[in-house]
């Protein structure tokens, strides 16, 4: 990746780490190294992502109309929907819509309905077993709370390590 001298581009923010990855993924593709001209600097629209972090320009001039535009469709293509990529006359605008992700996080949160999870109530029994011991005095020694925590914890860590692996592809 080179970055244009001036750009400012050090504080961006993290959710365009992703963005820069794969957009030079497919300039690489496209026989081109990934040349951004803007980042925070600069002047820019009225509602403009740059001035937070949010949102990059790259150059295109070394290929013509159709291949820049197909390369920004396919930059899109590969991003997820909070991400917003524009061919525009000179530069692939590219941007992460702050309020859509945040939507679609919630909306993702709630559609999990983590409640009705094996491994949330296996956490949840996991903590309560020792601080209702403490807190009851069940008298259960350190050794009798490992064994009944110890497997319910191993439970959680191997089913997430499985759901991570399933999820992954």
């Amino acid at each position: 990746m080179k970055i244009k001298k001036g750009a400012i581009i050090w504080p961006l923010k993290y959710e365009m780490r992703k963005a820069l990855i794969v957009a030079g993924e497919v300039y690489r593709e496209n026989g081109q190294e990934l040349y951004i001209t803007s980042g925070l600097e600069g002047d820019h629209s009225n509602g403009s992502l740059h001035p937070y972090g949010y949102a990059v320009d790259t150059r295109t001039y070394f290929w013509g109309e159709e291949t820049a535009k197909r390369v920004a469709f396919d930059i899109k293509r590969r991003l997820p929907s909070p991400y917003d990529v524009v061919f525009e006359s000179d530069h692939i605008h590219i941007e992460y819509d702050v309020e859509k992700g945040k939507k679609e996080l919630e909306q993702m949160i709630m559609e999990k309905e983590f409640w009705k999870s094996k491994k949330f109530w296996m956490a949840i029994i996991g903590a309560l077993v020792p601080a209702a011991n403490a807190a009851f005095g069940f008298g259960l020694s350190t050794e009798a709370v490992v064994t009944v925590v110890g497997p319910i914890m191993s439970y959680v860590v191997g089913q997430g390590i499985a759901d991570a692996g399933k999820n992954k592809g």
